[in-house]
Formats: structure tokens, C-alpha cells, sequence
């Protein structure tokens, strides 16, 4: 029971309501307090509406909603209800399906599934963004390089790349890539169609392209471990913490999209 006093607030409130003559007579009779037990009955119903007002605003919201209306809440965005997950696995589920409709189509929500599916860093890229172009007249004047650019992207729209640059010439064709590319318009590597003369393309495709993404993986590194003292945890079961503590090989990455830090 919540500890809230809308109990007694309700239960006096209708107490004032009833006419001082019966309220008097109610202590008086055969069965004193007859009258005081069914308005106490009132207010305890009328505390549970109250109650429910109180929580309607937070039950639509997947981190404040009560563990019944988190079904109601994963159907209205398709997310599967999984009783066997418990409730708090079930919570994240319908959250995390959220989180992905509010993201619908975006290249954060590429990235993010990157993370939860394939576990793998990933960087995603859109290939219009680096087409080259000729300007037209709805585009603002091209203005030089303002003094404190970013380094690794000192080009300004328009421009002559900088060629001289060993770092900038490393990043091209990655996703940190500074240079504009013609449209790539060749079809992704598949199998002949019959009766089609197209061959196979067999060098890897560019991302540059109007309704092209690209998809930069990065694979966790493993690094061997010398000169290490596990401790005991259990029979068969070591830690690589001397102290014996239960801690991650590896600090999980809190890197932005789009690989801003």
C-alpha cells in the first residue's frame, strides 16, 4: 500500500460530507461505526483512482511505467512480448525497440544496430554527402579556409584537394575520407542474370553515390597477455584480475555517430 495519505484524505473528506445528525447516530447505534467503516471502503476505492490518475502520464513511458503496462506499451511499437525474459528483460526489449522507431531510417540507428547485433565498432557513411559537383546559384559563397579548421578536412566546398597531405591521402576510401568522388553507379557483386550480358564486378565498389551507404567495421583487436597471475575464483574458473574481481578485458566504447568522439 502506498504511503501517500490519500486514504485518510479521501476518508475524511466524505466523512465532512455526511450530515452531522448521522454521524453522530452512527456512534450511538446497536452497531457503532457502521457509517465510518463503508466511507473508509470509499476511500480506499477512491485512493485506487487516484492513484491511477497519478500513473497514467508515467505508464506511458517505457522507464517509468509499471511492469503490466510494459505488453501494452511493446505492442504499440510491433515489439514481440517475451514473458520468459522477466520483466526487467522485457523492459529493455520494448525499449530498445523504441529507441529504434524513433530512429527509423537515420544513420544512427545503422550504427546502433551495428553495436547490438554484430557487437563490432561501425562507422556509416552517406554517399551523397560525398559527391563532387559543380556549384549552382542556391549554394552559399565558397569562403577560404578559416583560420583554426579542422586539419584532417581543410578543403572548402569547391575546392582543389590538398594532395601533399600524407594524412588526408591515408584516410581516403575510409570513413574519415575528406575528398569528393565521382558517382559510383555500378551494381553491388551478384550473380549473372539469365540472359543478361552484365558480368560480375569483381573490384569493390565505391560508396559515392546518391542512394549509397558505407559501412566501415571495426573488429575488436587481440592483444596477448604475458607475465599475467589469474586468480581463483572457482574449481575451473579464473580471473585475470589478481584480486580476483569480475571486470571487463576491455572499456566499451562511448563514441558518438559518425565517429564523433
Amino acid at each position: 500500500m502506498a504511503d501517500d495519505g490519500y486514504e485518510v484524505y479521501y476518508a475524511e473528506k466524505l466523512w465532512e460530507l455526511i450530515p452531522g445528525v448521522l454521524r453522530h447516530e452512527d456512534g450511538l447505534g446497536t452497531n457503532p461505526g457502521v457509517l465510518r467503516a463503508l466511507i473508509e471502503i470509499w476511500a480506499r476505492e477512491a485512493a485506487k483512482l487516484r492513484r491511477g490518475a497519478d500513473q497514467l502520464w508515467d505508464n506511458g513511458q517505457i522507464e517509468l511505467a509499471e511492469d503490466w503496462a510494459v505488453p501494452y506499451l511493446g505492442q504499440l511499437v510491433g515489439a514481440r512480448h517475451l514473458d520468459v525474459l522477466g520483466p526487467r528483460a522485457s523492459r529493455i526489449a520494448v525499449k530498445k525497440a523504441i529507441h529504434y522507431r524513433r530512429r527509423s531510417g537515420t544513420r544512427h540507428l545503422i550504427e546502433a544496430l551495428i553495436a547490438d547485433i554484430a557487437g563490432h565498432e561501425g562507422i556509416v557513411t552517406e554517399g551523397f554527402a560525398r559527391l563532387a559537383r559543380a556549384p549552382h546559384r542556391l549554394d552559399p559563397p565558397i569562403a577560404p579556409v578559416p583560420p583554426g579548421a579542422d586539419p584532417l578536412n581543410p578543403t572548402p566546398m569547391g575546392g582543389m584537394a590538398d594532395l601533399r597531405s600524407p594524412m588526408r591521402l591515408a584516410l581516403a576510401g575510409g570513413p574519415f575520407d575528406a575528398f569528393a568522388w565521382r558517382p559510383d553507379l555500378r551494381r553491388p557483386a551478384a550473380a549473372l542474370i539469365p540472359g543478361s550480358a552484365m558480368s560480375v564486378v569483381d573490384a569493390p565498389l565505391a560508396t559515392a553515390g546518391i542512394r549509397k551507404i558505407g559501412l566501415h567495421l571495426y573488429r575488436r583487436r587481440v592483444y596477448a597477455l604475458e607475465g599475467v597471475v589469474p586468480a581463483r575464483r572457482a574449481p575451473g574458473l579464473f580471473t585475470f584480475d589478481p584480486s580476483g574481481r569480475d571486470i571487463a578485458l576491455y572499456q566499451v566504447s562511448d563514441r558518438g555517430a559518425g565517429g564523433v568522439q
